[in-house]
């Protein structure tokens, strides 16, 4: 699930909002837990899974309260950061 997608399904659960906030927020959260492994297959396919979920930790609480597009930028640029510092 790419950005643009999360965007979709997340508007279209709001009617669910208004009726069952707990319910809104399980599948808001289980929306981007898979988003989280689609960042990571794509701009992190050389890290492990401890790592790529310490970069969208880090990228989430920078970047979120700008959208998911700024958390994803945020993200790729964390991935780059580290192989540049890791390289020799």
């Amino acid at each position: 699930m790419n950005t643009a997608q999360l965007e979709e399904a997340i508007i279209n659960l709001r009617p669910i909002f208004s009726l069952d906030r707990t319910d809104y927020r399980a599948k808001t959260k289980a929306l981007e837990t898979e988003w989280s492994r689609w960042l990571g297959d794509t701009y992190a396919t050389d890290m492990v899974p401890d790592t790529r979920a310490i970069i969208f930790a880090r990228a989430w609480d920078d970047a979120h309260s700008e959208g998911y597009a700024a958390v994803e930028w945020k993200y790729d640029d964390l991935t780059d950061f580290l192989r540049s510092v890791r390289q020799p």
